[in-house]
């Protein structure tokens, strides 16, 4: 009765401990943890007046952006499906 406990205790034992494993892989995420604010952080140390610097583009006309932007806006834009009733009479 002894033998059977300490192998049940060591079968429970295993698969429990096995959580403990330090030899897991270690993702992207955990590779790249902070890589952001650490690029935005040195960005600044090296320009600090990267966001005083406005510059305008000069790609698109006002016509071609204000028409592009009206059609995103529509994007959004839901139509309510409107009801339709079918009543069928007899025949065919």
């Amino acid at each position: 009765m002894r033998k059977i406990m300490i192998i049940i205790g060591i079968a429970i034992a295993l698969p429990v401990l096995s959580g403990c494993n330090t030899l897991q892989k270690q993702t992207l995420v955990d590779k790249n943890w902070g890589r952001s604010y650490e690029t935005a952080r040195f960005s600044q140390i090296i320009n600090p007046e990267a966001g005083e610097m406005m510059v305008e583009d000069q790609g698109m006309d006002g016509v071609a952006v204000k028409d592009n932007y009206d059609k995103y806006q529509k994007g959004f834009k839901t139509e309510t499906p409107v009801q339709v009733f079918n009543v069928n009479v007899g025949g065919n």
